[in-house]
């Protein structure tokens, strides 16, 4: 009878089998083992690199690598500024000859300006710009019907004042139904005499549209945007447009029920 548990487990342990390896051996073989399930696992990751890189090198092989435009697009490739087009190039595409500077550049301090405000369906242009070297005085509005082609004659409604000691002039842009929307180019500091003009493509037939009036607390006076396209320059707030005879825009309303004044009421 084993008088303890050594005596049972050195007496159970010499019936059983002997073991073909001794523990060294069996250490060696498992650290054997690890090493050909991690090499078979980074043989998948090679094999998968391989084939993307394949992949890569077939996607980039299956397209031109020449300049543009003789390939559609560049695939895989780093290009630099040294490596652009010239829009001309570009099919279906043709630059407008013009010859104005498309930027006014001031001393040092002061933005520089786009001159281009505006352009319409038939590529008139609209240019603006200062008459000095800093962006003081009126601004000086052209509209030109073609590129090559002297301005227009222009009738430019008068300024409505100054803002901070600076004359606030009125910059027109194109409207969808072939007139001119002008809209001050600094806030109007008489909110009370707050308007827009629309006018015909020589600046006559003016009409002095009042946009100031005080809904509850607030007072509202604004001008609205052209629904042509104003090539980025701002004239007036987003959200607000003119669209033939109809001027849409919204107020912050302070007094609708339950709403706090967190809310907007849209007009016409």
């Amino acid at each position: 009878m084993p008088r303890n548990l050594t005596d049972l487990m050195e007496q159970a342990t010499s019936f059983a089998p002997p073991e073909p390896h001794a523990a060294a051996d069996v250490t060696a073989l498992a650290a054997a083992r690890l090493r050909r399930r991690r090499g078979g696992v980074a043989g998948v990751v090679a094999v998968a690199v391989l084939v993307a890189g394949g992949l890569g090198y077939g996607v980039t092989r299956g397209h031109d690598t020449t300049p543009e435009p003789a390939a559609r697009y560049k695939h895989g490739v780093t290009v630099g500024l040294s490596s652009a087009v010239p829009a001309s190039f570009l099919p279906g595409y043709r630059p407008e000859p013009w010859t104005i500077p498309s930027v006014q550049h001031f001393t040092t301090g002061n933005s520089d300006l786009s001159t281009y405000a505006s352009v319409d369906a038939h590529g008139r242009l609209i240019v603006q710009n200062f008459p000095s070297d800093k962006p003081s005085g009126l601004v000086q509005v052209r509209v030109y019907d073609h590129p090559g082609a002297s301005p227009s004659p222009l009738q430019v409604p008068p300024s409505p004042g100054k803002n901070g000691g600076t004359s606030i002039s009125w910059v027109p842009s194109f409207t969808d139904d072939g007139r001119l929307l002008w809209s001050p180019n600094a806030p109007l500091v008489d909110s009370g005499g707050a308007a827009f003009h629309v006018t015909d493509l020589v600046g006559g037939h003016d009409v002095a549209v009042h946009s100031s009036f005080t809904v509850g607390k607030d007072s509202f006076g604004g001008s609205p945007t052209s629904s042509a396209n104003t090539l980025g320059v701002g004239t007036g707030a987003p959200g607000w447009g003119m669209f033939g005879q109809q001027y849409w825009f919204a107020v912050y309303d302070h007094n609708l029920p339950g709403l706090n004044g967190a809310a907007f009421t849209l007009y016409t």
